[in-house]
């Protein structure tokens, strides 16, 4: 029942049950004891009244809970992630004990997406899993960053990505005019032309069947195994892709990014990074980020002088840890020893050729018969590299070669 309903009936049984009362009080002066028949009405009526209030404690209850859950509310919003979004979808729903779905869109397979957490009462479209309450835990400030951040991104509906590699450019082009009517001087600029493919970077995982029925273990699967290995591979191939065999061509690998030297008896790890970061500067270009393995970056943290206080201390901003005033994005897809840094926003873009997909099938080997099932995760993407002059990269170690 409805809440007004509720109140219908709860007023209803009140005033029978008030009513009630007085008719026996009044039997009760006239004869000395009420009426067996206005005793059994009396008796029905507080039934029906205490029902009533039963009913009225239980909704309440029940609106109570739903109103302390996690982003309650039609007017508020909650992140699904892309595990949440495919269990929520509606290919999956259908899919049954069938094992097998058409693919669903999740958007961006690296980020959240917000939705409302009910449509009308008891209609939730968000799953709750009273075991985990991700969002109390979320926080923006503190996530750590990624090259994806860093980068800008871009969509295609192409198979391929056209674009120009800046080659020569003369800075100092510019020349005043030799009075009225004199030349201006012609800027000095060549391009070449460039062409990105889109790959396709994907990872599957098998599972049991009896996952399709735990919607929070096959959202778990789902951003924290498949998203994972696929953001792995993905900032493995923007950094040191080769460029064939269905790969892309990696920022590090890219002809016309400028090389540093390694370090010397006389210079450090830190005046290394901090000189790549001039001399990205001085081609006219800002850092916007400093990649370096997690082994190398804590040995800068690490290093000490003389006198055993620690040379570097790096005091993180809104959660990111700076070195010379530049992010760094601390990442395995570095090779220890190296590093690379440079404005990723200008420098580089990422083509997003769809939104990232998931779906499940038992049609894979024996799967069917031995009750799996796999999930797989894709995308497609390009890399473009305008500007490799807005990177440098360099070794850590005397001992690498660049």
């Amino acid at each position: 029942m409805d809440i007004d309903t509720i109140k219908s009936e709860l007023k209803s049984a009140t005033e029978n049950v008030h009513m009630l009362v007085q008719r026996q009080s009044e039997e009760i002066k006239q004869y000395g004891a009420s009426t067996l028949e206005t005793a059994k009405e009396l008796k029905a009526a507080t039934a029906k009244y205490d029902d009533s209030i039963k009913a009225m404690d239980d909704r309440l209850s029940n609106i109570e809970a739903k109103a302390n859950r996690p982003h309650y509310g039609v007017d508020q919003q909650v992140k699904a992630t892309p595990g949440m979004q495919f269990v929520m979808s509606e290919e999956f729903k259908s899919a049954g004990k069938r094992g097998t779905t058409d693919s669903v869109n999740v958007g961006n397979l690296f980020g959240t997406k917000s939705i409302d957490p009910t449509v009308g009462d008891g209609q939730d479209r968000a799953p709750v899993f009273p075991e985990q309450v991700p969002e109390i835990y979320f926080d923006p400030g503190q996530r750590e960053m990624t090259l994806r951040d860093i980068m800008n991104i871009g969509q295609t509906t192409s198979n391929s990505v056209d674009f120009f590699v800046e080659k020569d450019f003369d800075e100092d082009g510019a020349t005043s005019q030799n009075g009225e009517g004199g030349l201006k001087a012609q800027q000095k600029m060549q391009f070449d032309k460039k062409s990105a493919n889109v790959e396709t970077i994907a990872a599957w995982l098998p599972v049991s069947r009896q996952v399709l029925d735990d919607a929070a273990m096959l959202q778990s699967h789902i951003d924290n195994r498949l998203v994972y290995s696929v953001n792995k591979e993905l900032e493995d191939q923007i950094l040191f892709g080769s460029g064939a065999s269905g790969q892309l061509l990696g920022i590090h690998n890219t002809p016309g990014v400028e090389t540093i030297g390694a370090p010397t008896s006389t210079t450090t790890q830190l005046d290394l990074i901090r000189r790549a970061i001039a001399a990205v500067r001085l081609s006219e270009y800002a850092a916007t980020g400093v990649i370096l393995n997690p082994s190398d970056w804590a040995t800068i943290e690490l290093t000490k002088g003389d006198d055993e206080h620690y040379i570097w201390v790096s005091v993180p901003e809104g959660g990111v840890p700076r070195l010379w005033r530049v992010p760094v994005i601390e990442t395995t897809a570095m090779q220890e020893g190296r590093f690379l840094t440079g404005a990723f926003g200008l420098g580089a873009q990422l083509w997003d050729r769809m939104a990232s997909t998931v779906r499940i099938s038992d049609s894979h080997a024996e799967y069917f018969t031995s009750n799996l099932v796999a999930i797989l995760a894709e995308l497609r993407v390009a890399l473009t590299t305008y500007r490799p002059k807005a990177f440098v990269k360099g070794v850590l170690d005397q001992d690498l070669s660049t």
